[in-house]
């Protein structure tokens, strides 16, 4: 009996692949795969392009339970992401590094080492190094159509963003609690108060500490709201907790509701909310935001005390699409701010039971470390300083959930849907050249681009393709069989083991893989925990592991997830007799979600190492059929292979793919046009010196030998844009052509 005889099922999960082409033998059962061909064989059709404004934008269904005022949120949201007075620092707000189109396009002080991979030394030119277009790829080849050929170049550093400098948080500063002690050395009340410390990754000039940069990429916030988890690896759960990335998956109730007159601690689940996940991530983070071991809390303490006025360093457009109403700037041409307090614009937005109560509640030191210990640090680093207890009233404990939501709701505004490929796909069919419209044929044909960026909203990993199959079976690069997190893969961008990707864990120390996390509880013949949701955020009674089918015409049979196979089995092995699967192999290593493609023209560098630096080296990579498929074979998703064998794609054709992905720009993200507006904003640009020097110090600490490199603030690369946007278009990374290697 062979698979082929199979009859087909249809249901919630189903796969991505090709036809089987490989023979297991496992416990004396004889896998029959047929003779259909290898993973090169056809494919079934994919999802189909179409105009992104015929998708819904996904929201929370209990919003209501929280959000009273949606208009109120999201003004509260805008504010938020674009205040500078959130970071520890008085500097970094989340905009920090979403300020061109979503992304960074900053040059200096851009480059972490491999610290995932264990790397803590700089291959390609150290902190506070300035990126040129001569560093790019990151992976050189002395033939770009070719794998095998020889490698000029190699580096697994990693282009990203720069947050903040290693510090241990020590308290708030307050106004009308100013005191100007150390380690205190300013009078900017919007500073933390936290202790230097050494940098433990090498974040370094000469012995003198720069700020620190991000292991992975910064990806653009535009239209994330579609994608059912969010960050590279998936972390932030479709469920928010009201607290930290990891929903259901952190068992303690963290948000605080006023029951009738009894205030209580409540467990919150909000679906359709990973953006919420997401947007908590950052403030806690001793990479990106915050000094070590600064509970969420403590940013509310900060942020709505007496006196606080959001937007306080920065000057909001009195035309602005979201806060024009209330701009100082209305009173005051240029005058810095907002007329209104973050606790007003809460008590407008939220459900008073979250917000209302005057009793204190008393968070201990080791609460606080724990939650700050959940944040989104990917490389968890102990304070060395004991933040005491320390007692909040409601609106400020309950901060994290404001803060979540809230940014959720604007970024959630921030739609990207009116390119001249989205009018092209609504049927103007002028709206894309000749050439254009020869990329677009090769993208949903011999390029393969869309088996992994599909349906309208140019991805895998979105909340509509996730909730009608949210795991797959599918035909690895080995030729063998796999169970995988739909919208995740293995591409060879880099070694498997530089970056596990969502085959890391997470703090409570599960696989960040829903596969895996299911499959242990499978192991030991329980039911998996997690739920299955619709696009409407409803949970459905099929859960995610019962039925993992295929798509139409394809072989691989429909079948629940099964446990593990014992290593070093490197396909999943199926009982032709029984019509089942025996066990399944989990393929997550190395995988990453695809993300969606909207203005990528605009987003570089890019992958999750930010290893190339223009759109016709990312075609070059996908038409060699990767950097590292060959040590990746046993995770590489079926589809990285050469194009169009055995020449691959032409020149010509590559540079019709490239003009097809250009199409995909929305001129208001380019020109900054509402909604895509904001205020102004100072974004640290490196230090004084270079990559082999620091030529300017910050003041000692007093008693404190660690040193710190001054900033270099740039003030005038994000000016102030009103709802009309800018005179002249935002440029590309590198000011690089997206036609150039």
């Amino acid at each position: 009996m062979s698979l082929l005889s199979l009859p087909q099922s249809h249901g919630l999960l189903r796969r991505s692949s090709a036809p089987l082409g490989a023979a297991t033998m496992l416990a004396g059962f004889i896998v029959v795969l047929g003779s259909l061909g290898t993973a090169a064989a056809q494919t079934p059709p994919p999802n189909q392009l179409a105009s992104l404004k015929t998708v819904p934008v996904p929201e929370p269904p209990n919003l209501a339970e929280f959000v009273t005022d949606k208009a109120a949120a999201i003004r509260l949201g805008k504010a938020l992401f674009w205040d500078m007075q959130v970071g520890s620092d008085g500097v970094q707000a989340c905009a920090s590094c979403h300020f061109h189109a979503g992304a960074d396009s900053r040059t200096k002080n851009q480059l972490s080492p491999g610290l995932l991979a264990g790397d803590r030394t700089f291959q390609l030119g150290g902190p506070n190094y300035t990126l040129s277009a001569a560093d790019f790829p990151f992976h050189r080849l002395t033939d770009v159509n070719n794998r095998a050929s020889t490698v000029l170049f190699d580096t697994n550093d990693v282009a990203s963003s720069q947050g903040v400098f290693r510090r241990d948080f020590v308290d708030v500063v307050t106004p009308g609690t100013l005191q100007v002690l150390p380690p205190l050395a300013t009078t900017d009340t919007s500073v933390d108060r936290c202790n230097r410390v050494a940098d433990p990754d090498g974040f370094t000039v000469g012995g003198v500490k720069v700020r620190r940069v991000e292991p992975r990429n910064t990806p653009t916030m535009i239209n994330a709201v579609y994608n059912f988890r969010n960050f590279w690896d998936g972390r932030a759960n479709n469920n928010f907790n009201g607290a930290n990335p990891f929903g259901d998956r952190d068992p303690d109730n963290h948000i605080w509701k006023l029951v009738g007159v009894q205030l209580q601690q409540v467990h919150v689940q909000i679906p359709l909310g990973s953006l919420a996940s997401q947007a908590v991530g950052p403030p806690g983070s001793p990479f990106e935001m915050s000094c070590a071991n600064r509970a969420f809390a403590k940013i509310g303490h900060k942020l709505l005390a007496p006196g606080v006025v959001p937007l306080a360093k920065q000057v909001v457009a009195p035309d602005d699409s979201v806060l024009g109403p209330l701009s100082r700037s209305l009173l005051v041409p240029g005058a810095p701010g907002l007329l209104v307090s973050y606790n007003t614009l809460i008590e407008k937005a939220f459900n008073p039971a979250y917000w209302v109560a005057s009793s204190p509640i008393t968070l201990s030191s080791v609460v606080m470390a724990n939650e700050q210990h959940t944040g989104m640090s990917l490389i968890p680093e102990p304070s060395q300083t004991v933040v005491p207890d320390s007692s909040f009233n409601q609106m400020e404990a309950n901060f994290s959930l404001f803060f979540g939501l809230s940014v959720q709701l604007y970024e959630s505004t921030l739609i990207a849907n009116d390119t001249r490929v989205d009018r092209f796909l609504e049927g103007n069919t002028t709206a894309l050249s000749a050439d254009e419209q020869a990329g677009m044929a090769i993208f949903t044909g011999p390029g393969k681009c869309i088996a992994c960026h599909g349906g309208p909203e140019l991805t895998n990993a979105s909340v509509r393709n996730v909730t009608n199959e949210r795991l797959e079976r599918m035909h690895m690069g080995n030729d063998g069989i796999a169970v995988y997190d739909n919208g995740f893969y293995n591409i060879g961008t880099r070694p498997t083991e530089d970056d596990l990707g969502v085959g890391g864990s997470d703090p409570f120390g599960n696989p960040l893989s829903e596969t895996r996390y299911c499959q242990q509880f499978v192991d030991q013949g329980q039911a998996c925990p997690i739920k299955n949701q619709n696009a409407s955020g409803q949970f459905l009674m099929t859960g995610i592991a019962d039925m993992i089918v295929a798509r139409p015409g394809e072989n691989i049979p429909a079948d629940r997830l099964r446990p593990s196979c014992p290593p070093p089995a490197t396909t999943s092995v199926f009982n032709p007799i029984t019509g089942t699967f025996i066990c399944d192999r989990t393929n997550v290593m190395g995988a990453f979600k695809a993300p969606q493609l909207r203005n990528v023209e605009l987003t570089g560098p890019y992958f999750h190492n930010g290893g190339k630096s223009t759109l016709l080296q990312v075609v070059d990579f996908y038409n060699r059929g990767g950097d590292f498929a060959d040590q990746n074979q046993n995770n590489l998703d079926p589809n990285i292979q050469l194009l169009l064998p055995p020449t691959g794609l032409s020149e010509a054709q590559k540079l019709q793919l490239v003009a097809f992905l250009v199409a995909l720009t929305d001129d208001r993200v380019r020109f900054d046009r509402a909604p895509f507006d904001h205020p102004s904003l100072c974004i640290p640009n490196g230090h004084p010196g270079n990559n082999v020097t620091i030529t300017d110090l910050s003041p000692p600490q007093p008693n404190n030998p660690v040193q710190e490199a001054t900033d270099a603030l740039d003030c005038s690369s994000v000016q102030v844009i009103g709802a009309g946007g800018r005179a002249t278009p935002i440029q590309p990374f590198l000011n690089l052509s997206p036609f150039q290697r």
